[in-house]
């Protein structure tokens, strides 16, 4: 396959039209059962830590009550620079890195590979999830190689831990037909080192119930509802809070139960952009109110995971308030999820905890 410049995802343009139908939406939570599972330790280290990470904590305890975090690179330029000393906590402990690569819109594809060096020898993580679409538009195209990445590593001393593959394929469920379908998939990035393939979906992909013309429901017995029900992982978009909402909340809370079901992970994606209607402030207590939800249904598992990525410009730092609390920024969003332990409702008989 040919070497593709990195391009941000067809979801900064598509979220867009998310938030028109957010700004109609009310709150409500629909009820659903428990899940549990075993935490992963996290992978590799970048250095030795500082004294400003000593400072706030030395080591996270084992925590098996919490998904993992993941900070996308694309729309991450608030974390370049030195300002290490404003992130220690979520630099020392975040779980991974979501390969979305920094547009190269102004410098070039060197420039992003600049980028995602510097942001990544900030991190004690090594951990990496990829995205690559197969929907473009109406159309189609074809697995992705893995050469950015292979390039990142072939720059610097990063050695990626190559988690998955999230295929995204949701302006058109159908493409992973044209694509070869799941079992392709697998061999595709197996190859390429990565464990496994998630899918990678909008909440209307799922739903009979919203108006399907820029993410069409997927078809039962179709090569994208094949891939859904046997792929290694899935993950849906829901930017802010939306999936409270009774809208995009029952096919965000059936994913999770169905993912479940089978024993793997499931991943919430969620994105800011001004057209959802909270401005330039609101984002951590979205965030928090999702979170909640789902942990007070006890869906979280420790192989779960959380992704964030800011389309439009969001402030990313400082991590912390001047009480010491997390901040309404990108850092301090993270900072928060990371500090999560919901042992009340993963483990309602404080036994298997």
């Amino acid at each position: 396959m040919m070497h593709r410049s990195p391009t941000p995802s067809s979801r900064c343009r598509l979220g867009r039209r998310f938030g028109v139908l957010l700004a109609t939406a009310a709150v409500a939570v629909t009820a659903i059962s428990v899940g549990s599972g075993s935490q992963a330790a996290p992978n590799g280290v970048a250095g030795g830590a500082s004294a400003d990470d000593l400072a706030i904590r030395t080591e996270l305890p084992a925590n098996p009550h919490r998904p993992q975090v993941y900070l996308a690179y694309h729309g991450s330029e608030g974390l370049l620079g030195n300002n290490d000393h404003q992130w220690p906590f979520v630099r020392q402990h975040l779980d991974g890195v979501w390969g979305n690569p920094f547009s190269p819109a102004g410098v070039g594809t060197d420039g992003s590979l600049n980028r995602t060096i510097e942001l990544t020898s900030k991190l004690r993580t090594r951990k990496l999830i990829v995205e690559h679409p197969i929907a473009n538009g109406a159309g189609c195209e074809g697995f992705r190689d893995d050469w950015y990445w292979a390039e990142v590593e072939r720059r610097s001393n990063i050695r990626y831990d190559r988690v998955a593959a999230a295929v995204y394929a949701g302006q058109n469920p159908d493409c992973w037909g044209p694509a070869g379908g799941i079992t392709a998939g697998f061999d595709t990035y197996r190859r390429q080192g990565y464990d496994t393939v998630y899918t990678l979906f909008q909440p209307q992909n799922l739903s009979t119930q919203v108006n399907a013309g820029a993410f069409p429901t997927i078809r039962p017995g179709s090569a994208g509802d094949v891939a859904y029900r046997n792929s290694g992982g899935v993950v849906l978009e829901c930017p802010i809070d939306a999936c409270t909402d009774p809208t995009f909340g029952a096919p965000f809370f059936q994913a999770i139960q169905e993912a479940h079901a089978r024993n793997v992970p499931f991943v919430w994606f969620t994105g800011f952009s001004t057209s959802y209607g909270i401005g330039r402030s609101g984002w951590l207590q979205r965030v928090q109110h999702q979170y909640n939800a789902v942990a007070a249904m006890g869906l979280w598992r420790p192989d779960d995971a959380i992704v964030l990525i800011n389309y439009d410009g969001y402030r990313a730092l400082p991590e912390r308030n001047a009480d010491g609390s997390p901040a309404d920024t990108t850092a301090g969003i993270l900072a928060w999820l990371l500090e999560q332990r919901p042992v009340q409702t993963l483990c309602p008989d404080r036994v298997s905890c």
